[in-house]
């Protein structure tokens, strides 16, 4: 059965967005020189070969990474800096990249549901968790109906979810390999799980998983598709002029329908004042430069500009 056939009820958008998105980080067609910086590849086959951190490249010629992989590689680099063994990382492995069956996500749907109920009833949830509660709520009651074909892998589904609301998350795990999932929208919630409260309690490597995302996801390298994916147009206009401009400070307005309506960025400038103030006046250009002076002379210029996305 369909994916978008069993919860298109539920919201349209979001199946479409969640097939797509899932083709595109399992596609494997990224070349090894993105992961070059933190691992090379006498280290990278060691991985794969002997330590099985990663499954094994059954094609000809140079191996090609998935968008999951590159991140699950560079988790697999930040646990290593800590000592974090390999025969731990192999379980971590397995249990992140296991997927559940229909049946497990029904307990694990029901487990939430049980917890988050509680605090339903007390008015204790932000509208961010009551939303998300109300949606794993509906998927419930599609859920039974999915072909375990259709199901990602779980590191999938978090990448899918970290990206989609937005979210800050980290990967908690303690000397043992015990680990947990940490999303801002957890913090409300973790009083439910005695297991993940023991664990904050308890020595632990936090890796923030959303960083590392935002690392790889504006490389030259990643697939375009992918980025709009993420992106809205507007998003993306507001990274473009970052990339191009590399200003001092960025200032982003919303209109009333919280739609971006105006940037103004600032950057420092070494010109003279004179012909730039009169080249803005020829342009009919609207600017904002500000000097500071120290006895007498100009110590610093910088111009904020105003552009309308």
């Amino acid at each position: 059965m369909e994916l978008t056939k069993v919860i298109e009820d539920l919201d349209p958008a979001y199946v479409e967005k969640l097939e797509r998105f899932k083709k595109k980080i399992l596609d494997q067609k990224y070349p090894a020189s993105v992961i070059a910086p933190f691992v090379n590849s006498r280290v990278l086959n060691y991985w794969v070969e002997e330590a099985e951190l990663l499954k094994k490249w059954n094609e000809k010629g140079w191996r090609k990474f998935s968008f999951l992989e590159i991140i699950w590689l560079k988790v697999i680099s930040d646990l290593r800096e800590f000592g974090v063994s390999f025969e731990i990382l192999k379980k971590l492995k397995d249990e992140l990249f296991r997927v559940p069956t229909t049946e497990e996500i029904l307990i694990a749907f029901e487990e939430k549901r049980k917890g988050i109920q509680d605090l339903l009833k007390k008015g204790t949830l932000s509208g961010d968790v009551k939303y998300m509660h109300e949606m794993a709520l509906k998927l419930k009651d599609f859920a039974g109906d999915l072909e375990d074909s259709e199901i990602m892998p779980m590191f999938a589904n978090l990448i899918f979810i970290i990206v989609l609301y937005r979210l800050g998350a980290d990967l908690v795990i303690n000397k043992h390999g015990k680990f947990a999932i940490f999303l801002e929208t957890s913090k409300e919630v973790i009083v439910v799980n005695p297991e993940v409260q023991q664990l904050l309690n308890e020595p632990h490597i936090s890796i923030p998983l959303t960083n590392i995302i935002e690392s790889f996801i504006l490389k030259d390298e990643i697939d375009k598709e992918l980025q709009t994916e993420i992106f809205t147009e507007e998003e993306w206009k507001i990274l473009e002029i970052l990339r191009r401009e590399k200003p001092n400070s960025l200032t982003v307005t919303f209109d009333d329908k919280q739609k971006i309506n105006l940037v103004e960025i600032t950057k420092s400038k070494k010109v003279d004042i004179a012909n730039r103030l009169s080249n803005i006046i020829l342009k009919g250009g609207y600017e904002t430069i500000t000097l500071k002076t120290q006895k007498g002379k100009v110590v610093s210029c910088t111009q904020t500009e105003k552009l309308k996305l």
